[in-house]
């Protein structure tokens, strides 16, 4: 049985290491980026089934990001 892979993006050091460390004790296969470029990067490299991610971001905002990697 495979794991769901999430991909987590958010500019926060400590939330990224907070959620990421409860998925993994959840059993789930976490991906971590702290910027949407870095986000879109790993995406194209590595697939998820599920991100979570900042709204309100540098740079590229949540709302940016979404639209981009939907069209991945």
């Amino acid at each position: 049985m495979s794991t769901c892979k999430i991909l987590m993006i958010d500019d926060e050091p400590i939330v990224l290491k907070a959620y990421s460390r409860e998925l993994e004790d959840g059993g789930f296969n976490v991906l971590t980026a702290g910027d949407g470029e870095t986000a879109i990067q790993i995406i194209k490299n590595e697939p998820a089934e599920i991100a979570y991610l900042d709204l309100k971001m540098p740079g590229m905002d949540g709302v940016s990001v979404c639209s981009r990697l939907k069209a991945i």
